[in-house]
């Protein structure tokens, strides 16, 4: 890498899962078939588990958690025993953690990252810049002053990344830069208060805040290999070309639609990815079943998504997410707010984890998948 920080896949290999207790043992004893799963799940032992196999071979298999959910050891437990890192949800949004100009609300922040500590589970950190404005508190909407409004967004990545140095290894410092429908960069309010380079302003206020952590640009759509990911992939060869510290790029792979990913599509662009000597994951994987998708049409986008991403070099895959029974998709704020929802019932068992955090049938794929590398 350009930079002189620490390479990801070296500070993952040093990964160990610390459980208390009953977890030591790891063992999933019932893989299935499990509870709203229509199709059988070959019984297993630990050695299917997607963390330790993950671990094992230098992948992140990762999932997105919130603060509140982990106060349940049922939940926690099933983190501990099926993933090895671990991204914040929602905890260190701006509008949750930064609510007014002149104070922070670390608790649920903290209490996420103070449980990856106790569990030796490296953290990205979710998500700093995003120019979705529902995402941001109204007061950093509101400041309409383009150097007022800089210099607090400049400020806020310094603090929030500052306060986490050394203990949160990955940040997604801009998320979803472009357009949802488009190729081209969203004239958001940070491209429009801050102008166009406002990501490379991002990313490197980031580094001075802490050099040693990973730097990312995470963004949706791209594992479809269509002119988006064309245009995407040359705004971060411009990154690269200027020296701008970018280590990273998370394609989403929410899967919200029944658009299907044409084979060897996204093994393309990670591959092209990779060839400006940036790391590629998947960060935010979830497969709805509804109506147009049953759950073996889930199996197989998972084991797709899965087997195209490893084999071009990904080093990680995160789902959106622990169980079905704790989803984004199934809250009503987010149903209002994406009317793409509206084709999959409550619940919609988008996860490889069902409700009662027992392995379904894309679990096992993924865990297929993850054996042959």
């Amino acid at each position: 890498m350009r930079q002189t920080r620490r390479s990801w896949p070296a500070r993952r290999s040093g990964v160990v899962v610390l459980v208390a207790g009953a977890l030591a043992a790891c063992s999933l004893v019932s893989c299935g078939p499990t509870t709203g799963s229509v199709l059988p799940v070959p019984a297993c032992t630990s050695a299917c588990q997607l963390g330790p196999m993950g671990r094992d071979r230098g992948i992140t298999i990762g999932a997105a958690v919130t603060a509140d959910h982990l106060r349940d050891p049922a939940y926690a437990a099933a983190v501990l025993e099926n993933f090895n890192a671990i991204t914040t949800e929602v905890d260190m949004k701006w509008r949750v953690v930064h609510p007014s100009a002149d104070s922070w609300n670390w608790a649920g922040a903290d209490a996420v990252v103070d449980f990856a500590v106790r569990h030796s589970l490296p953290v990205r950190g979710h998500t700093l810049v995003w120019g979705k404005e529902s995402s941001n508190p109204a007061w950093l909407v509101a400041t309409t002053s383009p150097a007022a409004f800089r210099s607090a967004v400049l400020s806020a990545i310094t603090t929030e990344v500052g306060r986490y140095a050394g203990r949160v290894q990955r940040w997604d410092v801009v998320n979803e830069p472009f357009v949802s429908d488009g190729n081209e960069l969203d004239h958001n309010v940070f491209y429009d208060r801050m102008g166009p380079d406002y990501i490379e302003q991002a990313l490197r206020a980031a580094h001075a805040a802490d050099p040693a952590a990973g730097l990312w640009i995470n963004e949706s759509g791209l594992e479809l290999g269509t002119s988006r990911a064309d245009n995407f992939i040359v705004l971060a060869a411009a990154l690269v070309a200027r020296g701008v510290p970018l280590q990273g790029i998370g394609i989403q792979a929410h899967r919200l639609t029944s658009s299907v990913i044409q084979p060897g599509r996204l093994a393309s662009v990670v591959r092209r990815l990779r060839a400006l000597g940036l790391q590629v994951a998947v960060t935010e994987l979830d497969v709805p079943i509804g109506p147009t998708r049953s759950e073996s049409d889930q199996v197989d986008v998972d084991r797709q998504i899965a087997s195209e991403c490893l084999d071009a070099g990904c080093n990680e895959l995160t789902t959106w997410g622990v169980s079905d029974g704790a989803t984004w998709l199934d809250q009503p704020e987010n149903r209002a707010d994406l009317p793409v929802l509206d084709a999959y019932p409550i619940p919609s068992r988008p996860l490889l984890l069902d409700s009662a955090f027992q392995p379904k049938a894309a679990y096992r794929a993924v865990a297929d998948i993850l054996r042959s590398h």
